[in-house]
């Protein structure tokens, strides 16, 4: 006969299975004695990622590889697929040649980049293996010394277009000035992260796709690269939540909604159009 006491006594085994099971399913992995910021028991360094990621990220990263001066590790919970337990930081050029030349096919990038399938698609930068390999070949092509001399001559004739807006700009601001000393200390603002923007957008598409947006002598930035912009930025908040993968297949917040709407609508259908 089953008393209460073996209930409690099953219930209380129970729940300490479900405890370890719990704790090294989530769990960091562990440093195998590189350095790296700070790690707390289950949570690893999740504080100092959520500190610094995304907005700060590119320079703490540069400031703890020159800290650390070699490769360094950032533990990290297992609590979705986004987060594989640890982020590894390749800084010495020995673990860089291991990982990119001499054991390249044990190194994948696995289901962390599923977040970013609907701004790269299916392409070199989510896939691995023999997809990896096709795409790899299908663009080596863009690599031609003739391919490379037409970028070239695309970027330059972009710049020149550049130096045209801001002299119509310079010319507009003077309009109707005696030239007299003050006038002269007057200048013009100028979005430099804008043009800078805009004549890569312009010039990448015109090179690998034959499309010509012009979007350099435009008052405002074309819809594309502002939808492209909208997109990144969404798909990189992905990274960070551990129900993305839900969330992402039954659309149930704004932003999943917002991601399928600029990839399908704006970004598919503008290119659409263009080709």
């Amino acid at each position: 006969m089953i008393t209460t006491k073996d209930v409690l006594s099953l219930t209380a085994a129970l729940v300490a299975v479900a405890i370890v099971v719990f704790y090294n399913k989530i769990k960091p992995f562990d440093t195998g004695g590189l350095p790296g910021p700070e790690s707390h028991f289950l949570l690893g360094s999740l504080q100092f990622f959520d500190e610094n990621y995304p907005h700060n990220w590119p320079t703490v990263m540069v400031e703890r590889s020159l800290q650390y001066g070699q490769s360094w590790i950032m533990p990290l919970p297992r609590i979705s697929y986004t987060t594989p337990g640890a982020f590894v930081f390749v800084h010495d050029e020995g673990n860089i040649r291991h990982v990119l030349q001499n054991n390249f096919n044990n190194y994948i990038k696995g289901d962390p980049w599923i977040i970013f399938t609907e701004l790269l698609g299916q392409g070199i930068f989510v896939v691995d293996d023999e997809k990896w390999k096709y795409h790899r070949k299908l663009m080596s092509t863009m690599f031609s010394r003739n391919l490379l001399k037409s970028s070239a001559k695309t970027v330059g004739e972009k710049f020149l277009e550049v130096i045209d807006v801001f002299e119509k700009k310079i010319a507009k601001a003077n309009e109707g000035k005696d030239g007299g000393d003050d006038n002269m200390n007057k200048g013009v603002d100028i979005d430099l992260q804008d043009m800078f923007f805009r004549v890569t957008f312009d010039s990448t598409f015109e090179t690998a796709c034959g499309m010509h947006f012009d979007s350099i002598q435009g008052k405002c930035q074309h819809d594309f690269p502002i939808a492209f912009d909208e997109l990144s930025l969404l798909s990189n908040n992905r990274f960070s939540d551990p129900l993305v993968h839900v969330k992402k297949k039954f659309q149930l917040t704004r932003d999943e909604r917002r991601i399928r709407q600029l990839a399908h609508y704006y970004l598919f259908e503008t290119l659409e159009i263009k080709v």
